[in-house]
């Protein structure tokens, strides 16, 4: 028999791991489909409502990836030219 702690840890995982895949998600997405998703959801799903708010964050801070990925992406195809 499974516990109610256990259960409610592996809840609280699953969201987790919805929050992540909504992160990488939202990287990928433009603001207009994240935020129109974002509202379509919030009546009726929990679950798709935390994906898309998570990639409504996934959005914002995607300029960082491509500010720290950016530049070594760069140097390792320049490394390929020398």
């Amino acid at each position: 028999m499974i516990s109610k702690n256990t259960y409610v840890n592996t809840s609280k995982f699953n969201i987790f791991i919805i929050y992540i895949i909504g992160f990488i998600f939202g990287i990928f997405l433009t603001k207009t489909f994240v935020y129109e998703l974002k509202d379509d959801t919030k009546e009726y799903d929990f679950i798709m409502y935390q994906f898309y708010r998570a990639a409504i964050y996934g959005y914002k801070f995607r300029f960082l990836l491509f500010i720290f990925i950016g530049p070594v992406i760069l140097l390792s195809l320049l490394s390929l030219l020398i």
